[in-house]
C-alpha cells in the first residue's frame, strides 16, 4: 500500500520516494543495461561511471546488444580516455548461428 502522507515515501523532490544522490556518493559495483541509444551517451557515460565507481577497486558492468558498433567503439575509447580499464566480451552462440539474430555490426 502506498500512503501519500507517509514521510518514508517522500524523497528530496517530494515525489515517488526518490531521494537526491549526494554528489560524492560512489558504489563498489555499477551495473548498466542497454545504455547506448544516442552518440552523446558514448561521450557522457564514461565520466558518470568514473565519478560513481568507488576507487580503486570498484567495478562496472555494462551489457546490451550492439546496435551500432561505431557507438560502442566510441564508448570504449572514451572510457579509456577517462583512465578506466575496459574488457569487452562477446556472447558466444550455443546452439544457433549468431548471425541469425545479430544485426548492424
Amino acid at each position: 500500500p502506498n500512503d501519500e502522507d507517509d514521510d518514508e515515501n517522500v524523497g528530496a523532490s517530494g515525489e515517488n520516494g526518490w531521494k537526491e544522490m549526494d554528489d560524492r556518493e560512489t558504489f563498489d559495483f555499477v551495473f548498466g543495461s542497454d545504455l547506448l541509444y544516442e552518440e552523446v551517451h558514448a561521450l557522457t557515460l564514461p565520466g558518470v561511471i568514473k565519478r560513481r565507481v568507488a576507487a580503486p577497486n570498484g567495478r562496472c558492468r555494462i551489457v546490451g546488444a550492439v546496435r551500432n558498433r561505431a557507438m560502442l567503439d566510441a564508448l570504449v575509447e572514451n572510457m579509456r580516455k577517462e583512465g578506466l580499464a575496459v574488457v569487452e566480451t562477446h556472447l558466444r552462440d550455443n546452439d544457433t548461428n549468431a548471425a541469425d539474430w545479430y544485426e548492424d555490426g
